[in-house]
């Protein structure tokens, strides 16, 4: 037996009315909709996330800047890492 696109496409018709669900029809009353009112709470990571969405956004000048400078120092040779500086700050943020 061979199954023609038009055999295939009726086939396909009946099943799918018979699996969808009745439609009701929307009916008018009289009674007032009760209301509602939609809430959204954000954990403090997703606060956290925004705020830091947001300097990333709104900060690329300010870093494009310090970038520049920075290069420039290390390019001439005059930026100094000051080592005990930055081995109490790592200590700092261990702790």
């Amino acid at each position: 037996m061979k199954i023609v696109k038009s055999q295939y496409y009726a086939a396909q018709q009946a099943i799918n009315t018979t699996l969808q669900p009745p439609r009701h029809e929307a009916v008018q009353t009289d009674k007032p909709v009760a209301e509602t009112t939609d809430q959204v709470g954000l954990s403090e990571k997703a606060r956290f996330m925004s705020q830091v969405k947001q300097t990333l956004v709104h900060g690329d000048e300010v870093r494009a800047d310090k970038v520049e400078y920075y290069r420039n120092l290390i390019e001439k040779g005059e930026f100094v890492v000051d080592a005990d500086r930055v081995a109490a700050r790592m200590v700092e943020e261990l702790i």
